[in-house]
């Protein structure tokens, strides 16, 4: 009986353990999930950052082609005079 007792509390024992670990490596697992969010969270906002400076720049592109066209039709009116 007194054996049969120190199996059992063996057993309990391995298993305590084996949660432990387990537990654990949940957490380690759960503060690797916060740091990729957090890395996923900064690289969307330099993401968005990055597509409002190319729509910025495409905008002042626009506007350059739009004046060096006006350039042209008035330097092309002033030829013809």
């Amino acid at each position: 009986m007194s054996s049969c007792l120190f199996f059992k509390n063996q057993s309990n024992q391995q298993l305590n353990n084996v949660l432990e670990n387990e537990q654990q490596q949940t957490n380690s697992y759960r503060i690797q999930i916060e740091t990729l969010t957090n890395e996923i969270e900064t690289l969307e906002h330099a993401l968005n950052e990055l597509r409002q400076e190319k729509n910025e720049l495409l905008i002042a592109k626009v506007n350059n082609d739009q004046d060096e066209d006006e350039r042209n039709v008035v330097r092309q009116l002033i030829q013809e005079k």
